[in-house]
């Protein structure tokens, strides 16, 4: 499965917030009928471990959040244990730049200046594979860039 780091574990190493995988293996524990990661085994291409017979592959444990909720009259904390990854089957116009795909769906109601619009169009090998999801206005892609992007 694809997946996506969502901490900088180590950006010296090509492991930082972003860096996309895919997961080779994951232990689990069951508790109360429920599966539980403890950790997972993923292989991220921007990773090297020549040292290692799989040096692309890293082990990622589960870390322990803490998140403060704050309503008023009350203020409380919970703690989690969580793996820093999230599925990529969705793409952020920020996440995709640099990449290539041979056809995406795209969602240009969020963009909200031509800049993005490119970001999300360039990605993509030909329009052929484009599919657009929602109606938008057309000024989104057949506009002039900002002046501040022209002066720059």
């Amino acid at each position: 499965m694809p997946v996506f780091l969502t901490e900088n574990l180590a950006p010296e190493l090509g492991l930082s917030n972003g860096a996309e995988g895919k997961v080779v293996s994951l232990k689990y524990i069951v508790y109360d009928g429920r599966h539980y990661a403890v950790s997972v085994y993923v292989d991220f291409q921007t990773y090297n471990n020549l040292a290692s017979i799989n040096p692309h592959q890293v082990t990622l444990g589960q870390f322990s959040g803490h998140v403060e909720y704050k309503v008023p009259g009350l203020s409380t904390t919970a703690a989690r244990l969580q793996i820093s990854l999230i599925p990529t089957f969705a793409y952020t116009a920020h996440n995709s730049q640099g990449s290539s795909f041979n056809a995406a769906c795209k969602d240009f109601t969020s963009c909200n200046e031509l800049a993005m619009a490119y970001v999300m169009l360039s990605c993509i090998q030909s329009l052929e594979g484009v599919t657009i999801l929602h109606p938008f206005s057309i000024g989104k892609i057949k506009s002039h860039a900002p002046q501040a992007v022209r002066n720059e």
